[in-house]
Formats: structure tokens, sequence, C-alpha cells
């Protein structure tokens, strides 16, 4: 008869795990557990008794025995979860859920101060913070704030001068793979935005929204000065010292004029 307690984790490792676990997965902790879900939250060991589950590869440490395999995977390459509509493969279900909205166009964050929807949280969180005007990440040159922390590390960059974004073609470097996305366009000559009116085709999307004008007659660009009325289709037009004499500033030679709100978040 066995003396272990039914609730001794070191018995339950012994009667419920395989017997040379360690010698034969080479990933799993002695100790180990019944198994449990794979998307309990994981904590970094600080108390053994309250994360038994270590990862023999890297040291770190789960509350649950299906996290501990989740993660796992992330040494191994496994990617168990296929998604059925384009192939793509994750190494959790629950990622694999997520992408799942791509497809589906599920958006089930919302914000509830503008009604815009997200496929993640995190875009709904980062979203917030234009209405609360929240910027947590802090140049530390020049103090400019951004919302997030890929913004940030864009312009960072401005003060580098680092431009790690290679073109293959022609060796042009960018601070950002977007930039870099944009000039592979010159290359191939790919034009994915096309005008719903006349069906002329773009490489940038700044460039149809500047043709839409064309068509719809915006001029979103308005000098405020008192005595002037001119409104312009660009900004640049509207910085012309020749369009409009009366735009060049009160005092101190600064322009005065309104920016579309759309703008400002390029």
């Amino acid at each position: 008869k066995n003396s272990f307690p039914a609730s001794d984790p070191q018995h339950q490792a012994s009667t419920l795990a395989p017997a040379n676990t360690e010698q034969q997965e080479g990933v799993w902790s002695s100790s180990l557990q019944l198994p449990s879900s794979a998307h309990r939250e994981e904590r970094v060991a600080t108390d053994p008794a309250r994360t038994p589950y270590q990862c023999a590869e890297c040291g770190k440490s789960f509350t649950q025995l299906g996290s501990l395999k989740a993660h796992h995977r992330v040494h191994t390459g496994e990617n168990p979860y296929t998604c059925t509509t384009c192939g793509r493969s994750f190494n959790q279900l629950g990622n694999l859920r997520q992408h799942g909205r791509i497809h589906s166009g599920e958006r089930p964050f919302v914000c509830r101060d503008c009604g815009k929807s997200f496929l993640w949280r995190r875009q709904l969180e980062t979203h917030k913070r234009i209405h609360s005007g929240e910027m947590p990440y802090t140049c530390p040159t020049c103090g400019r704030g951004f919302r997030q922390a890929s913004g940030l590390a864009r312009h960072r960059r401005r003060h580098s001068q680092e431009t790690p974004y290679r073109c293959a073609d022609c060796g042009r470097g960018f601070r950002s793979s977007g930039g870099l996305r944009k000039h592979q366009r010159v290359h191939s000559g790919e034009t994915p935005y096309h005008c719903g009116q006349c069906g002329k085709q773009f490489r940038r999307l700044r460039s149809l929204t500047l043709h839409g004008r064309v068509h719809s007659g915006e001029r979103p660009y308005v000098c405020t000065h008192p005595q002037c009325t001119k409104s312009f289709k660009q900004l640049e037009q509207l910085k012309n010292l020749n369009t409009c004499s009366l735009a060049v500033a009160l005092t101190e030679n600064f322009w005065h004029f309104r920016i579309p709100v759309e703008m400002l978040f390029f």
C-alpha cells in the first residue's frame, strides 16, 4: 500500500510522469505534476513550491505543466496548430484563435470613446492613448513623447542616423521596416492602392489620399490669416510663399495653418 498522500506533488510526479522523463525529453523537471491548461499565466520562479515546472533549456519556471509544454515549443520550433484558411501555423491554440480573426473579420475589442474596433486587446490599449493623450515613451535626447515603444525606437534613429533596414536591390537604408517595404515598390512596380473613381494606381496610401481630392474637391489646408480665405489640397501648397503671401507668420516667421487630424498620426 502506498504511503504518499494523494495531494503530495512528489508522489504525483513519480506515479503520473514517466520515470525517466528528464532523460527522455531533455526538458521536463523531475517535479512535474498533473497536466492542466496550457493558457494559464506563467510566472518567473521566485518560490520553487509555487513554480515547480522548470524548463531544462533556459531555466524558466511555470505554475502549470501545460504552460511548460507550450513554452517548450519555443525551443523546438514546433507549431502544431495550423490555420485551415491560409496554412499558417502556431505554437499555441490561443494564438491560432486570435489569428482566425484576420479571416473572420471579428474585431471584439471596441473603444468606448469613439466606437473603433480592433483585432487585439493591445491595439485597443494603444489606441486609447489618443483619447487620453498619454505618451508613456519619452525620447531621452529631445523629450518628445510617443504612444508606442516602436514609435520611440523609430524616432531615436533620427538622432543616431541609424538605418538598419537595407534594400537588397540598391542598398539604400531606412529607419523602419515599413519604410523599406514602401521603397521596394519602386523596384517591383507594385501599386497596391487604386482610385475607386478613375482606376489610377499608386504605390503609397498618402498619394491615393491626395489624388482623391481631385475628385472630391476637398481643400483641407486652410490659411488662418484673418485677411486670407485661401485653402489648398496639399500642405506643401499652403507653405509656398508665392501661393499665399499673407500666410507668412505674424511674428518670428511661423506659419499659420490648420492640419487635418489624420495627418498627425503618420
